[in-house]
């Protein structure tokens, strides 16, 4: 069975694309957002749910966005709705956001302390996965009690994992061995 990430990676694939070759990366990003934010109301997921033939959908979806959608995103939305794709519409524009981030060198971080950090710490940290993985970074920051102490990386293809917690949870597995 297929994914929806495998599903959706031709037709954000196509979207990121068409965006760069007509430089409206921005603007095509921003659609997505607003067309995956409807795709998610109540209304709609009803209406994908009646099975209704692909062209009454998508003209009743692209209604909803009113002018909020150029005629490209437009077209893309009827293509999306007649092979009845709307349903993974978050799913194409977090591979859009992939593909984008990629085309624009740019890795991002989900960084979790159990401490608030200052600037000067999430700058810091920043500049040192800056060079070591050689791209622009974006921290995305919470704050997590339960690790204890210490700070947790995610990036989409690794981790780092420095917190008392996961320390403690290594030592218990050994002694419990």
């Amino acid at each position: 069975m297929f994914t929806d990430i495998t599903i959706s990676r031709p037709y954000s694939t196509a979207a990121f694309q068409f965006s760069r070759e007509n430089k409206v990366i921005q603007k095509w990003q921003e659609m997505l957002i607003f067309a995956a934010a409807v795709s998610a109301q109540e209304q709609i997921k009803s209406l994908m749910k009646r099975h209704l033939a692909p062209e009454s959908l998508s003209e009743k979806f692209i209604k909803i966005c009113g002018n909020q959608l150029d005629d490209a995103c437009v077209n893309f939305i009827k293509v999306i709705a007649e092979h009845k794709r709307l349903p993974i519409l978050s799913t194409i524009l977090q591979q859009f956001i992939k593909l984008r981030a990629a085309h624009e060198s740019i890795c991002n971080i989900e960084v979790v302390s159990s401490v608030p950090l200052t600037n000067a710490q999430l700058a810091s940290l920043s500049g040192i996965m800056e060079k070591r993985l050689t791209s622009n970074i974006r921290l995305q920051y919470t704050v997590d009690k339960s690790i204890i102490a210490g700070v947790i990386l995610k990036t989409d293809d690794m981790v780092i994992d420095s917190s008392v917690r996961t320390r403690i949870e290594r030592l218990t597995s050994v002694l419990l061995s």
